[in-house]
This record gives structure tokens, C-alpha cells and sequence, in this order.
């Protein structure tokens, strides 16, 4: 049974190597490989383990109800076992699967539970993580002023812990509410700073996530032109590294750019191809995307 362990452990290793490398499919089936023999041998703490990491990799592709159904049964193992860290862990994964499904009040609840756990048991990085997931909604919410207190709070423990990820994505955050909020500046320069960082460290899905915001901002500028440069350098990385929810934004985004510089047939033409992917997904966007090619037909009739 050890020698059994100890493969299902190094086969998680590799799933955990190819998912820092944004390689998400080498990641799940090296995740289903150790899940397999954890099952198997029965060791309840490295199944739960399993599946708290499949569900962070369907969260990304966009994969919601399967990310959801791994977090609910790593969540119910992890109460048995009494696992407090991953209980959190679990928690801000069904926080960020039903945020991304546009059922805001439910994540809030999530992520307001792992808070709750993260402080009791003073884990910084999970406080962080908690503040960012609430952050996230209320902006979805359109709390803006909410939203902006909470990335504030994650963005000062991450630089205090020295956590470059969560400092990245919650300049991310805070740079979207004051977006929402019409500071498109204020917003760029935080995108700015969140960019440099995501790069250094490598994180691409950050990077593409700044570099398609700032699009927006530059969108909201009318500053076309720029705005299309970003979104198609995101589309690329989005692409390549499988995020699913993220490219379809990425898709609609670059058919209201060409909307607005007169290409009406690329326009309709990323509208259809956003609107497939989100009807796929199920996500909110779906209905936005449907809304906007009934807006392009009318103006084209």
C-alpha cells in the first residue's frame, strides 16, 4: 500500500507541476491517475486532496458543475476528517464556480464561511484568498465601493505574506470595480501593475486577465485601436492555456471593438463564436452575448 501511495503522490506532484504551467488537461489526467489509487487504497485525505485539485482545473476551463461536484465531495471529506485549511480551500472553489455562474449571493456565502474559518484558524493566505472571492462578487453585485475594500484588505496581507499571485489578481480586482466605477486611469494603472508582476512570476492566465481588461478600459476610452491590440494578445494566451469563460469574454469583447470601427461581419462573426461558447458554459454572459447579436442583426437590417 505505501509503494502504492507514493506513485498516487508523485502523479499529484506532476498534476500540480503541469497546472503551475497552465498545461490544464496534463493536469487532470495525472489528478484522475492519483485519484484513482487514493480511491482504491482508500486514504480519505488524498482523495479529498484529488479533488480539490480537479476542481481548481474545471474552475479555470470553465468546467463549473464538475469543479462544483469535486469541491462538494473533497468539502464533505475534509468535515470528516476535520481539515480546517481545506475545508477553506473548498469553500472559496464553490465561492468561485457559482460566482462564475452568476449565483452571487451563494458565492458571497462561500466565501464568507471560509473567511470566518481562515480567521480562526489565522491562516493569512486563506484570509487573503476569502477577502479576494468577496471582492469578486461584489463587484458582480455592483457594490463597487464594497468590492474595493475587500481587494484592498487581500492586497495588503498578500504584500505583507509576500504572495505576488494574490497581490497580482487583486490589483486585477480593484482595477475592474474602479472601471465599473468610470476611472478607466485609475483602473489602467492598476492593470499596469498587475501585468508586470503576472509576468515576471509567470502566471499567464493573469497576464491575459490584465491585458484584456486594460482592452476594456482602453475600450471605454474609445481608444479602439489600442483596445484591440490588448484583447488580441489575451485571446491568444486565453487560447492557449484553455480558459474557456475568459476567451469568450475575450470573443465578445473583440466583436463590440470592431462593432464600433464599422466591421460589422467580424463583429457578428466573434459575437457568434462568444455566444456558442457561453451557451456551452452556461455562465451569464450567454444572455449578454444573445443580446448583442440581436442588436448587430437589427442594425444590420
Amino acid at each position: 500500500m505505501e509503494n502504492r501511495n507514493a506513485i498516487s503522490v508523485s502523479l499529484m506532484g506532476l498534476g500540480s507541476s503541469y497546472y503551475s504551467l497552465e498545461e490544464y488537461q496534463k493536469a487532470i489526467d495525472y489528478y484522475q491517475q492519483s485519484l484513482k489509487i487514493q480511491r482504491e487504497i482508500g486514504t480519505r485525505n488524498g482523495i479529498s486532496n484529488c479533488l480539490g485539485n480537479l476542481g481548481n482545473v474545471y474552475n479555470i476551463q470553465g468546467n463549473y458543475q464538475t469543479a462544483i461536484d469535486c469541491y462538494q465531495e473533497s468539502l464533505e471529506i475534509q468535515r470528516e476528517i476535520g481539515d480546517h485549511n481545506g475545508i477553506s480551500n473548498s469553500l472559496v472553489g464553490l465561492g468561485s464556480a457559482y460566482n462564475s455562474l452568476g449565483e452571487y449571493q451563494k458565492a458571497t456565502d462561500y466565501y464568507q464561511q471560509s473567511l470566518k474559518i481562515t480567521k480562526d484558524i489565522n491562516s493569512r493566505n486563506g484570509i487573503s484568498n476569502a477577502l479576494m472571492g468577496l471582492g469578486s462578487a461584489y463587484n458582480f453585485l455592483g457594490e463597487y465601493q464594497k468590492a474595493i475594500e475587500y481587494y484592498q484588505q487581500s492586497l495588503k496581507i498578500a504584500q505583507e505574506i509576500g504572495d505576488r499571485n494574490g497581490i497580482s489578481n487583486s490589483l486585477i480586482g480593484l482595477g475592474i470595480a474602479y472601471n465599473y466605477l468610470g476611472e478607466y486611469q485609475k483602473a489602467i494603472d492598476y492593470y499596469q501593475q498587475s501585468l508586470k508582476i503576472a509576468q515576471e512570476i509567470g502566471n499567464r492566465n493573469s497576464e491575459a486577465s490584465a491585458i484584456e481588461n486594460l482592452g476594456k478600459s482602453l475600450f471605454k476610452l474609445e481608444n479602439y485601436s489600442e483596445s484591440l491590440k490588448n484583447l488580441q494578445a489575451s485571446l491568444e494566451i486565453f487560447r492557449e492555456i484553455g480558459n474557456s469563460a475568459s476567451l469568450a469574454e475575450n470573443l465578445k469583447l473583440l466583436g463590440e471593438v470592431y462593432q464600433k470601427l464599422g466591421n460589422s461581419n467580424l463583429a457578428f462573426d466573434y459575437c457568434e463564436q462568444a455566444l456558442e461558447l457561453a451557451t456551452k458554459l452556461s455562465i451569464p454572459l450567454a444572455k449578454e452575448c444573445q443580446d448583442f447579436k440581436e442588436k448587430l442583426l437589427k442594425h444590420n437590417e
